[in-house]
């Protein structure tokens, strides 16, 4: 079974992995360290990164650390004043409320060059700039597993392989309970799956990883 540690090092014991169609993910761990996890942070796989973000709650006891873990920087709740554009780019937009929030624009970022006559950033969480930019292109938007800001069209490559299992399918919520190898499982992926006796591909929106000492299991709504 895999390994998960922080930062390369502690043990992962427990989990609950949050991962939405749009916005921030994040992360309720229980780390066997008796010191105290701060600032960036990466969550491991076998030894390799699969989630970068930053702590921002927790403490010791009893040596284990217990906190949460948004993606990013952690920058994307922080209040941003109020801005107005005029004849701006979208990028710009977009841009500036990420460099305000101290996060990071994804190389893999659709195109954001639409100008914008004018725009009025209202005061508040910078994740409000991002979402509205979003709304406007039509886009999606979420903090991708390395930590960086995504927006773009959703194109739905195919999830990596993997020895997955399917434990339950409920088709009135859309929602599918995984086991096996589903720490790879990500929105905006399509997912192979068997359904009795037929293989069902499924557009992944919203996550919900489960780590625990034995087993992991993934639950997956499927995108509209």
């Amino acid at each position: 079974m895999s390994e998960l540690t922080l930062n390369g090092g502690a043990a992962i014991l427990r989990a609950c992995i949050s991962l939405p169609f749009a916005g921030v993910w994040s992360a309720d761990i229980e780390v066997d360290t008796d010191e105290e996890v701060a600032g960036a942070v990466t969550i491991e796989v076998d030894g390799a990164v699969s989630l970068r973000g930053a702590a921002v709650d927790g403490g010791v006891t009893h040596g284990l650390w217990r906190g949460r873990i948004v993606g990013g920087a952690g920058g994307l709740r922080r209040p941003l004043p109020a801005l107005a554009y005029l004849d701006a780019l979208r990028s710009d937009v977009v841009r500036d409320a990420l460099a305000e929030a101290g996060e990071s624009l994804s190389s893999t970022a659709g195109d954001l060059s639409a100008v914008v006559a004018r725009f009025h950033r209202a005061e508040g969480a910078a994740a409000r700039a991002i979402d509205a930019t979003a709304a406007a292109l039509g886009y999606g938007w979420r903090v991708l597993g390395d930590g960086t800001v995504w927006l773009g069209v959703e194109t739905w490559p195919a999830s990596p392989e993997a020895d997955i299992t399917l434990l339950e399918h409920d088709p009135r919520e859309r929602r599918y309970t995984l086991g096996g190898e589903v720490l790879g499982v990500r929105p905006g992926q399509l997912l192979q799956v068997r359904d009795e006796g037929a293989d069902v591909f499924v557009r992944v929106g919203p996550v919900r990883l489960e780590v625990e000492p034995d087993h992991f299991t993934a639950t997956v709504w499927s995108a509209p």
